[in-house]
């Protein structure tokens, strides 16, 4: 492909709001937290799984007979490392757990989306996650980048910092005098 020719479109699985088989709302953690253990696993407890503080929020997606197909969770809390992301008013996104049966059809894209209407009236000018190193393409795809090298936390596959900027804030231009 020459460099000057468009990228491939990829097409976007999620349908229409109006067509979509699931619905997602706000939830209490508790209600993720089986997902969460079965799809991401480890045992743990505490702010990892359950405390999103008082302006984090956790997310369901639900299919039609209640039953839950997806979470994730986001809350305030400034980016670990070399400051790459450049701000301090960053909210991580985590617990991104998805059934297996149900990825590629746009339901994480969704609950990203509903983190991020969660977040950017709340002030956050960026979201960041550890991402698991398998599902670095995803994250890819909805406008994250890289904020890190490769690494495995004790006893987890291995993960990457990815950064996204939710709102992009105008730069007035100052001209030499």
């Amino acid at each position: 492909m020459a460099a000057d020719q468009p990228l491939p479109h990829r097409p976007d699985p999620t349908p229409p709001a109006e067509a979509r088989p699931w619905v997602i709302s706000e939830v209490p953690p508790e209600r993720t937290r089986a997902l969460r253990r079965r799809v991401l696993g480890g045992g743990r407890r505490g702010r990892y799984l359950d405390d999103a503080g008082p302006d984090g929020a956790h997310f369901g997606a639900f299919d039609g007979a209640g039953r839950l197909l997806g979470s994730a969770a986001v809350h305030p809390e400034p980016c670990p490392g070399d400051g790459a992301t450049g701000t301090d008013d960053l909210w991580r996104l985590r617990a991104m757990a998805v059934e297996p049966e149900w990825r590629g059809r746009g339901l994480g894209k969704e609950l990203v989306r509903a983190a991020l209407a969660h977040a950017e009236p709340r002030g956050a000018t960026g979201l960041w996650c550890h991402a698991l190193e398998s599902a670095r393409g995803f994250y890819l795809a909805l406008g994250f980048v890289d904020a890190g090298e490769p690494f495995a936390p004790p006893g987890a596959a291995l993960h990457r910092t990815m950064f996204r900027r939710t709102v992009f804030r105008r730069v007035s231009a100052v001209r030499p005098g």
